[in-house]
This record gives C-alpha cells, structure tokens and sequence, in this order.
C-alpha cells in the first residue's frame, strides 16, 4: 500500500490538478462556451445541447423571427 501512495507525490497531483483546472472554471461559476461551470453559457445561437444562451442572445433571436415571420406574412398578404 505504501508503494501507492508514494506514487502520488505533490508534484503528479499538481500536475493533475493544473490539467483539470485548464478545462473547468471554479466551482459554483457560470461557464462559457469554452469552459464548463455550473452550465455552459453561450453568447449566441448554434447547435449545442449542453447549455444555455445568454440574455442578449435569445433577444436577438426572437427579434431576428419577427422581423422574419413579419416579412413572410407582408408578402402574403400583398399577393391576395
């Protein structure tokens, strides 16, 4: 058992420790689309499933529809 432990020394475990450190943010932060935290946050639309979209990504969006569906429904309209 002794044999074991000497194989993590300080040195291996800091390493370990900096590796993982390089992919998450601290504990109880927001993410980003780069790092994980508690959820990831990105800042635009896209085809990810593993987190949210911030505040100002999701207005931008709905805004983007509207002008969208006020286009189609202006077009078909002026052709009855």
């Amino acid at each position: 058992m002794d044999d074991k432990i000497k194989f993590f020394n300080s040195a291996s475990l800091n390493a370990l420790w900096n590796r993982i450190k390089e992919k998450f943010v601290p504990a109880g932060s927001v993410g980003s689309a780069e790092k994980e935290g508690l959820t990831k946050l990105y800042t635009g639309t896209g085809a990810n499933t593993d987190g949210a979209m911030t505040q100002k990504a999701v207005t931008e969006l709905f805004g983007n529809l509207k002008d969208a569906a006020g286009a189609a429904f202006r077009t078909v309209f002026t052709k009855i």
